[in-house]
């Protein structure tokens, strides 16, 4: 399990590089808020790591991503920081 800022990730590190698909999950349960607000998470986080994946560093296979609700309020470069240390190799 990875954190960094309102995001967490369970990520399933590629035996084989580049990773050619990622296989992406979210979850955003009810306490985050309305579904509206969890819809509008889910579609925000879906840019981001389509952002991140289309510079080719990211090294997992599989991700499961769920988040707070302080990344809701959270600006966009904000979010896509937190996107990229998440999905990115150390």
């Amino acid at each position: 399990m990875r954190r960094s800022g309102p995001l967490r990730a369970r990520v399933v590190i590629s035996e084989a590089a580049p990773v050619e698909t990622l296989k992406l999950g979210f979850t955003i349960g009810r306490k985050f808020g309305s579904a509206v607000q969890r819809n509008r998470m889910r579609r925000r986080l879906r840019h981001c790591v389509a952002e991140v994946v289309r510079t080719g560093e990211v090294d997992a296979s599989h991700v499961l991503i769920g988040a707070t609700p302080g990344a809701l309020g959270s600006p966009h470069p904000e979010l896509m920081q937190h996107c990229r240390q998440l999905l990115v190799a150390a």
